[in-house]
Parts: structure tokens; sequence; C-alpha cells
């Protein structure tokens, strides 16, 4: 119906609904973790089925460098939503009864056995809170602050009209190595604020295995800087352009139809998370693996 098509439209991926029911006293609690652990790459929803009143423990807790540990109180149709990087946990269920609906990933470990049938109209009932999209309680995890002293400017990728891309590197986990980035910086100076849209944006859908990665954040001198993975081997248009110069023949079919299949994928993910690309061509695949000799192999975002 209407409600239940909402409620998996803020999940993305392959969703499932499952009625999930724990009786205490449980003999633990569900440690700290993230659900990008099983290869998800999606939200994860939950709505309350009953008061917290009705037992004792079984709180559900999120953790974010922006607010801390925050330890929540439910009542029966609060839901809430969670990207797959966000660190969370439950605490032990000590007495009582704890009844929800989650909305989890077809591949985020939910067997198919022990359904137990829920009371329709009483579900119903709970997911008609739903038409008030305010209504959710959302975690995103916070994007990575990185010290503009980590990163090392390079040469001119490329610019439009409002951005300008350079290559670089970053000094990551303790300086040790330096890994090659993309950094991305406006033509106008713009702070934070003003990119806290985007970053929320990017690192949702970085998770996603065929779209690029975003690293995090650095601001200096007013102007905000973005930091996100190098593809090796550049955009795809410029690369069929240099395969076309070696001489060393098109791509084969197969690869053609794989890098074409990678960029749809792509897109599906993008459109599950409500966001719209617009400018798709060529230009804007990068391409990270692929054999020049061959053309036996590629992966491309």
């Amino acid at each position: 119906n209407e409600s239940s098509g909402k409620l998996l439209s803020l999940h993305g991926g392959d969703p499932v609904i499952a009625l999930r029911c724990t009786r205490g006293p449980s003999k633990g609690a569900i440690a700290w973790h993230f659900d990008n652990f099983y290869g998800c790459g999606s939200n994860t929803v939950q709505v309350a089925l009953n008061d917290d009143t009705e037992y004792e423990g079984g709180r559900l807790c999120y953790f974010t460098l922006r607010n801390g540990v925050e330890v929540l109180q439910r009542q029966a149709g609060d839901f809430t939503k969670h990207s797959c990087d966000v660190l969370h946990a439950v605490t032990r269920l000590i007495s009582g009864t704890r009844y929800s609906l989650f909305v989890v990933d077809r591949a985020n470990g939910l067997g198919e056995t022990g359904i137990i049938e829920a009371d329709v109209e009483l579900v119903k009932s709970i997911l008609a809170i739903m038409e008030h999209e305010e209504a959710i309680t959302s975690f995103t995890a916070s994007p990575i602050v990185i010290p503009y002293s980590a990163i090392t400017t390079g040469e001119l990728i490329g610019s439009g009209n409002s951005k300008v891309v350079y290559s670089g590197s970053w000094a990551g986990r303790g300086g040790q190595h330096r890994d090659s980035v993309c950094i991305t910086t406006t033509t106008q100076q713009r702070t934070h604020a003003d990119f806290a849209p985007e970053l929320d944006i990017l690192r949702t859908i970085s998770t996603h295995p065929n779209l690029v990665r975003f690293c995090g954040y650095t601001q200096h001198l007013s102007q905000c800087y973005l930091v996100g993975e190098r593809a090796p081997f550049g955009n795809l248009r410029d690369h069929l352009l240099k395969i076309e110069e070696s001489n060393s023949g098109p791509l084969k079919p197969t690869i053609a139809l794989e890098i074409a299949i990678q960029a749809c994928q792509a897109m599906q993910q993008l459109n599950r998370l409500g966001v719209q690309h617009r400018t798709l061509t060529s230009k804007n695949i990068l391409v990270f693996t692929i054999s020049n000799r061959s053309h036996v192999t590629c992966w491309s975002k």
C-alpha cells in the first residue's frame, strides 16, 4: 500500500520489511556497529510499534561526531532512519517486550525463518504518521574534517561554472603515507555552512562501489575544499581518445557493456536516494581500473 511504499522509499537498495519482537530479559546488548559491514550501502529504517515505557532497557543509541552519543526515547509511531556508515547500538533489554518494524536490505543478515504475522490494521495505523516527512529522525555520519596542512594541491584537472578540480595528495592515516586524491573548490568563497547540504549527500552516496568515494573536507581562508578519491585513468572520454590514438583498437563490446552497466548501477543508486545527476556524460565517468592491452577488465565510477 502507499504507506509501506513510503517506508521502503526511505531505505533504498533492495529492502524488506520485518516485524522485530525482542522479549526481555535478553542475554546481551547489540554492540556498536556500522551496517556497511554487510555491504548493503543503504539506509536502515525502524518504526517503533510500542512505547518504550512498556519495557526496560532496549534503547536505540546513535553516535555521530556532530552530536556524540544519543540515546533515543521512542513512542509508538516514532521512526528513525540512519545511513549505513552511522555508528549505532542497542542496550540490553532487561524486561518487557519491544516491538518494531525493521526495514533493512536483504543483504543485511535478515533470515526468512521465525517470521511472525503482524496485525495489519495496527501496522497501518502506525504508518499513518508517516504522512508528515518532518517526523523522521534521521542520522547521517558527519563528514571527516581534514586539516588543511594535510593536503597538497597539484595540477588543475578541470573547471566549470562554479567549481575547480585539482589533483592532489592527502597525508592520511597519521601522515605515514600520502593518498592520491582530487581536491574540489568553488570559484566563489563559500563556508562550511554553505557546503553542509552537499557534504551530507556526498557522505551518503559514497558507500556505493560505483560512486566516487568522498574522503572529507577542509577549510582555509574562508574557502571550503572537498577531498575525494582520484581515478588513475582519468575520465572515460579522454581514456577512449587515448586508446583510439594508440591504434590498439576499440574496446571489446563486453567491456563497453560493463562500463554502461556500472554507470546505470550508479544512477540507480542516486535515484533511490532521491538525487538527480543531470550531467551524465563520458567526461563525468571516471576510470579506476582497465586493461590497456586486452581490455578485459575495467572499473568505473
